[in-house]
């Protein structure tokens, strides 16, 4: 688990370590500090864009990865089978606090603490195991 305030300190520094900068999938990237969301657009597999918000659920007290695909023509794609996801990602639909009018998959936040573990730079350890391990 992670506090709001501990969430926002180490999302600024995520966003100015440049990890997400360098990754290889890295098209773009935008920190909105006031929303305090990370937006990230990554190449998938298949000729796929997928844009990816890293933001903070309030209930659960975790970082939150949500996401919109889209195809190679640029039109948003709902099909979520044209990707290999982590086996243990549970995704639903639903809106994010940061944009209510667009639909967003979100990967459920249950048993992060378990996948991840605790400690250190909880929110590094997240962004490794729930973005940068799989996506190229």
């Amino acid at each position: 688990m992670l506090n709001l305030q501990e969430f926002q300190v180490q999302l600024r520094l995520l966003y100015e370590s440049k990890v997400l900068q360098r990754h290889t999938g890295t098209r773009s990237l935008k920190y909105d500090q006031q929303k305090q969301v990370i937006l990230v657009q990554c190449a998938l597999q298949g000729g796929l864009t997928a844009q990816f918000a890293v933001s903070y659920n309030e209930t659960f007290q975790e970082p939150q990865l949500s996401f919109r695909l889209f195809d190679p023509a640029g039109s948003v794609s709902f099909d979520l089978d044209t990707v290999q996801w982590p086996t243990w990602f549970v995704i639903t639909l639903d809106t994010a606090p940061w944009d209510p009018e667009t639909p967003w998959f979100t990967v459920g936040c249950c048993d992060t603490e378990q996948v991840i573990g605790t400690g250190g730079e909880y929110l590094n350890k997240w962004i490794s195991t729930y973005l940068t391990s799989w996506t190229a």
